[in-house]
């Protein structure tokens, strides 16, 4: 079967070769009237452009990186699998794919370096995560365009979609707050992240706000753990430990992610614990496994689809900026409580969100 060429496409359309090409390669420069008739004759005569030579054209090469380090790519990590085919499925809508790649925590910028940057071989890249400042300062130095994905850092990072962490742990103590509990805990690790010091802020605020109680006086309860180590379900179990013989014991803990809080319910077992009548229990992220523990876990919900399209979406607006505009995107995910069974609430077939 004989192809059909871009000549035969331009004919069909009563346009140029050079017109259809604009168009292929999303020119701003083609009237919408022109580019509807080019796209209907491509549909018509099911024409399917070379990658190569559309490449060889633009000076594009029509791939996107997306890095993040090895320890989220794992079943233990879902929230940035879910951020990667959100990523993967927009990127297919604009002509685009994906190349996935991962760093170890111990980056070494000499052996360790992404392949497809040292080959040239993308357009734009995402970062998703917290990654290697070394990687990150290199990317800088490059000028390729860069999104990050739950990860801000001043002076190395500059475009980044973002969740709305102080809001998201505010309205999670809050809804403990509502729920009549008092004395409510603070679990977590990566405390270095700025996600998590987000999370933080958000419950400080709302301790302060309904209790009167400032950071101090909170942690000479004992109501907070927080460290530098990685966020897991081992931490929140070797933690919660700490929490739970703190001189006035806790009834309610926000941990600072679904891993961490799943940690923590099984250690509140073991103390012989009732969820949620003792001990009040909600995470961060609704990750699909914490919908299936014993009770099923409030969260508070992040669209990781959406994070993953959005950064596309701002990676593509980048790509085609003609005026050489260096001013810094951000934008911000809003979050919602996902009220359960740990706090409380409904099962799982009938779990509702709370606002």
């Amino acid at each position: 079967m004989t192809k059909t060429t871009i000549k035969e496409v331009a004919k069909h359309a009563g346009v140029s070769q050079s017109t259809v090409s604009l168009v292929l390669n999303k020119s701003p420069r083609v009237t919408n009237g022109t580019r509807k008739k080019v796209l209907r004759s491509i549909r018509d005569l099911n024409y399917h452009p070379q990658r190569q030579a559309r490449s060889l054209a633009s000076q594009r090469t029509g791939n996107i990186g997306f890095i993040l380090m090895e320890r989220y790519k794992t079943a233990n990590e879902p929230f940035y699998t879910r951020i990667f085919l959100g990523a993967e499925f927009e990127a297919s809508t604009h002509d685009y794919y994906m190349l996935l790649t991962s760093v170890p925590e111990n980056y070494n910028h000499q052996e360790d370096i992404p392949r497809f940057l040292l080959e040239e071989n993308v357009d734009g890249v995402i970062v998703a995560g917290r990654n290697p400042h070394d990687l990150l300062q290199h990317l800088g130095k490059l000028q390729i365009p860069t999104v990050y994905i739950d990860y801000w850092l001043d002076g190395l990072t500059r475009n980044a979609i973002l969740i709305d962490n102080p809001q998201g742990g505010y309205t999670a103590v809050k809804h403990l707050i509502n729920q009549g509990r008092k004395n409510i805990a603070f679990c977590g690790g990566s405390s270095r992240h700025p996600s998590i010091q987000g999370r933080f802020t958000g419950y400080l605020r709302a301790m302060r706000e309904s209790f009167g109680l400032s950071e101090d006086q909170i942690r000479s309860k004992g109501w907070v753990f927080l460290e530098p180590d990685e966020t897991s379900p081992t931490l929140g179990y070797e933690a919660c430990e700490k929490l739970l013989t703190a001189k006035t014991k806790p009834d309610a803990i926000f941990a600072v992610n679904d891993g961490t809080a799943i940690g923590c319910l099984r250690r509140i077992k073991k103390h012989n614990l009732s969820v949620p009548d003792d001990v009040m229990l909600i995470g961060f992220d609704d990750v699909e496994w914490g919908r299936h523990v014993d009770p099923p876990l409030s969260s508070v919900r992040v669209n990781k689809n959406q994070m993953g399209a959005m950064g596309v979406q701002m990676l593509v607006e980048m790509l085609q900026e003609t005026n050489g505009s260096e001013m810094p995107h951000k934008r911000v995910i809003p979050t919602e409580v996902v009220a359960r069974e740990s706090t409380g609430g409904k099962s799982e077939d009938e779990a509702e969100l709370y606002f």
